[in-house]
């Protein structure tokens, strides 16, 4: 014959629409056109599809939409924290009446004048948050934009509280010590720690001015001979470096010049992995009991993890730690 093999039609896929090839005899179908054979010619075409909706917004004009209510809803959600701010009438810490208000630049936790002279006096962290307090000049900074806390009236009680905590200070002597350690990779599996400690300021007494004698620190507490002792500060800071590949316990003990008559304090320490961790603890004697009888036992400081606390010789030796909402960072 002029034509060897099947006779295929063209026809159209009611699904898709597209040309197929079918088989005269056997109906099986092709997508593609056959090699062989002969195909007969067909009016067949497809149908014509739809045309396209057309969509009601640009997509352009669906995200700048998106982008305006977000802009709405975080200028409505500023607006009701100022509103809160404004009306706020308790501390953030102690939850009494903000008498003579602090809103901290950075946290914007307020505190009343209590929390303010007991906690950001010697502490460099807000007591609510844990957040780093910004300082200048000395002091905390606060926010003094009209939306800060207005003074408060008060209660009998925290005015009492403030004249109470302003008293306790009068004849007091304080040492502000800072302790802690930095950390740095040093190219191998070991890591380079820095304990360190430093004495930031000294108040109520002259006598206080260069009032440690020597600082020892011991990486093996089981024993009483201390690693390493330094007798002079380089760069204001008594410092011990030691690299290892893990971290580990460093006991700091603080002796006070003899003249002074202050116990040693020792403070129950471990190297930690962050860059660099600090806290305070702050020694508090009668400026009566300065330099008077022999400088007593050794006091025991809870500084693992880290954190800030008093240590106070009032004439009976006490320690108080405050909390930590850091986590030892």
């Amino acid at each position: 014959p002029a034509h060897a093999g099947p006779t295929w039609r063209v026809v159209v896929d009611e699904t898709s629409g597209n040309v197929e090839y079918e088989d005269v005899e056997t109906a099986c179908r092709s997508k593609i056109r056959p090699r062989t054979g002969r195909v007969l010619a067909s009016d067949a075409a497809p149908p014509e599809r739809p045309p396209a909706r057309e969509a009601l917004f640009s997509s352009t004009e669906d995200s700048s939409g998106d982008e305006e209510d977000r802009r709405q809803r975080d200028a409505a959600e500023a607006e009701a924290a100022r509103d809160r701010e404004r009306t706020q009438a308790s501390c953030d810490f102690c939850d009494q009446a903000l008498t003579d208000p602090l809103r901290l630049a950075r946290c914007r936790c307020a505190l009343c004048a209590c929390c303010q002279y007991r906690h950001l006096r010697f502490f460099r962290m807000c007591p609510v948050c844990g957040e780093a307090v910004l300082v200048e000049g000395g002091r905390a900074v606060g926010d003094g934009t009209p939306d800060a806390p207005g003074p408060s009236a008060g209660t009998a009680a925290q005015e009492e509280l403030l004249r109470t905590l302003k008293a306790q200070d009068v004849g007091v002597c304080s040492v502000l010590l800072e302790y802690g350690s930095t950390a740095k990779p040093s190219g191998t599996s070991k890591t380079t720690y820095v304990t360190f400690l430093k004495v930031v300021r000294v108040e109520g007494s002259k006598k206080l001015e260069k009032p440690v004698a020597k600082v020892e620190f011991n990486i093996n507490p089981g024993y009483s001979k201390p690693t390493s002792t330094c007798t002079q500060p380089v760069k204001h800071q008594y410092a011990f470096e030691y690299a290892m590949g893990r971290a580990y316990p460093c006991v700091i003990t603080v002796h006070f010049r003899k003249e002074l008559a202050l116990p040693p304090v020792e403070i129950d320490f471990e190297v930690q992995d962050h860059p660099k961790v600090a806290r305070r603890v702050v020694v508090q004697t009668p400026l009566q009991q300065l330099g008077q009888g022999r400088p007593g036992k050794k006091i025991a400081f809870p500084g693992d993890p880290p954190r800030n606390g008093f240590v106070r010789l009032m004439p009976t030796p006490s320690v108080e730690v405050l909390p930590d909402l850091r986590g030892g960072q």
